[in-house]
């Protein structure tokens, strides 16, 4: 099958049907924003409340920076930044554009932290520059268990959504080879930990005091 997102024949429609009936994912992408996730949200929320997700049900491996190559920072921070940025553009721009009411963006915001603290979601990242695109999803499906997508699409809204890319779902071969390679990165690549996570939210929720002491 060949994804374009063109029309309805977008990455984000797939990956939701995809993430309602997988046991296990693991997404390897170059970038990732804050604007991709929350693309999953409405899906996420539903397998959560329906008690569906279990301990490092999604893995995200990230393989490349969004920030300057010349800031003097040390890979962990970069990452981290990069990460937090992403999050709190997001909730810049929803306020700003008025593209979510206040309720709905602390939702998405506030449960995609939660996931990260209860490790439903654990983020990595590759030790080294990577810039592949790959989407592994184990499923409940009996004659087709184990399928993955890999082609252009990075895990943002404009490479989810509104770019035009060109991936394609692979079910007959390469699976366990796809798998290995993802492991090996896995393996040694950076974790988003405990403490991290805190740093996030921390950021999060001092951007949006100071956006609600300015509003006034």
């Amino acid at each position: 099958m060949i994804i374009t997102n063109d029309g309805n024949n977008n990455l984000k429609k797939k990956l939701q049907e995809l993430t309602l009936t997988s046991t296990e994912i693991k997404f390897l992408v170059g970038y990732c924003h804050f604007s991709g996730i929350k693309e999953l949200h409405e899906t996420l929320k539903k397998l959560y409340d329906e008690g569906r997700l279990s301990r490092e049900h999604i893995k995200i491996l990230i393989g490349l920076y969004n920030t300057d190559e010349n800031r003097k920072m040390e890979k962990k921070d970069r990452f981290i930044q990069d990460l937090t940025d992403s999050v709190v553009n997001f909730v810049e721009k929803a306020f700003t554009s008025q593209e979510l009411d206040d309720e709905e963006i602390y939702d998405k915001v506030e449960f995609f932290i939660k996931l990260l603290k209860e490790e439903i979601i654990v983020i990595k990242k590759t030790l080294e520059p990577n810039h592949a695109k790959l989407y592994l999803f184990k499923t409940k499906e009996k004659s087709e268990p184990n399928l993955f997508i890999t082609g252009s699409s990075n895990l943002t809204r404009a490479g989810l959504v509104s770019q035009n890319e060109f991936n394609v779902e692979i079910k007959d071969y390469g699976f366990e080879e796809a798998e290995k390679y993802f492991d090996k990165l896995w393996e040694n690549a950076i974790l988003l930990s405990e403490n991290d996570i805190r740093k996030l939210e921390y950021a999060v929720l001092t951007f949006l005091k100071a956006f609600e002491a300015v509003s006034i």
